[in-house]
């Protein structure tokens, strides 16, 4: 593992307030059970677990529209829910198209600037400490546009590369989920059960034993091949086809099918 992670635990943990640590760690455990469960059964639930997102967007959007529109919060949102879960379950397969998309991005664009990016990236972040990009400020998500200005500076094809790449694996991910649904769903559920169940276990022991999140950071590949073999057999485990409880009617205590009553 690398040290980004170690600030990530600690901008994560100063972004909370003292009064809300005790929620903040709750639901840090909560998405650790729903990365195990996603682990598990992440791809038979997938189709529900699209129409539910697709009702919670379009209940937020309504909610929002609600203001513009003059009308009661309870019309828009109910509506707007409605639409979403219709989409959500119409346009199942899109939306895993799209996740697969966003995880393959992720990927490449990761690859990308591991291989050619490491230096110009490493200079932009000590020009962001050194507060040089923000006239002295302390650097903060607001400081994402001059970071990535002084990359391009250094780095002029910058954005047509990751342009690229993000629309080459938007098109990956929309043809594997039309043409391999269960692989496209598998992958979905495994990525996101791997990450709830690290980031989850990274902040939670960031909480209780630091010394353990700096053990795991010294493991170095270590750790990186651990959270792959937590990916691989969530990937698997979804991958394994849903066996069905034989029916009392259709076969007898002896596992032959019984013979039909006139």
């Amino acid at each position: 593992m690398s040290h980004w992670i170690n600030d990530l635990v600690v901008w994560m943990q100063q972004a909370v307030p003292s009064d809300g640590h005790s929620l903040y760690l709750a639901t840090a455990g909560g998405a650790g059970v729903a990365g195990v469960l996603m682990l598990l059964y992440g791809a038979r639930c997938m189709r529900g677990l699209t129409a539910i997102g697709g009702a919670g967007a379009g209940a937020s959007l309504g909610l929002t529209a609600a203001s513009i529109l003059g009308v009661p919060p309870w019309i828009t949102s109910a509506f707007g829910g409605i639409v979403g879960l219709v989409f959500g379950i119409a346009g199942h397969r899109m939306f895993v198209g799209v996740l697969i998309g966003v995880i393959l991005a992720s990927v490449g664009a990761g690859t990308y600037a591991q291989q050619s990016l490491a230096p110009h990236l490493a200079a932009v972040q000590s020009d962001l400490s050194s507060g040089s990009l923000t006239n002295g400020q302390p650097a903060g998500w607001d400081a994402l546009p001059a970071a990535f200005n002084a990359l391009t500076a250094r780095v002029p094809n910058v954005g047509m590369i990751l342009a690229v790449i993000g629309g080459l694996s938007l098109i990956a991910g929309y043809l594997l989920a039309q043409f391999l649904p269960r692989l496209s769903a598998s992958l979905c559920a495994a990525t996101a059960g791997t990450v709830a169940v690290g980031a989850s276990a990274v902040i939670l022991l960031g909480a209780f034993s630091p010394q353990t999140v700096d053990q795991l950071v010294a493991l170095g590949a270590w750790g990186w091949l651990i959270l792959g073999g937590v990916w691989l057999a969530g990937l698997v485990r979804n991958m394994r086809p849903v066996r069905k409880a034989p029916s009392l009617d259709d076969e007898d205590d002896g596992g032959r099918r019984a013979p039909r009553m006139a």
